[in-house]
């Protein structure tokens, strides 16, 4: 989906949801709709986005890693 058309849905959804939109898909144009959503709800920054998604790759890159010794 295109960043205007995510734009558009947020907005069909409600204004203040679209000018969220707005401001997370300028910071991070690649991010799916319904994690869109869910930052909306929990009111998330883009930097607090990419912060939690870094936690989350870090985990894996562990996991694996230990995963390879075993």
């Amino acid at each position: 989906m295109r960043v205007e058309a995510k734009i558009a849905k947020a907005r069909a959804e409600s204004e203040d949801f679209g000018r969220y939109a707005e401001v997370m898909l300028e910071e991070i144009p690649d991010m799916n709709f319904p994690i869109l959503r869910d930052c909306y709800k929990h009111n998330a920054t883009a930097g607090e986005y990419r912060a939690h998604f870094e936690r989350h790759r870090v985990a894996a890159q562990r996991a694996q890693a230990q995963k390879g010794q075993a």
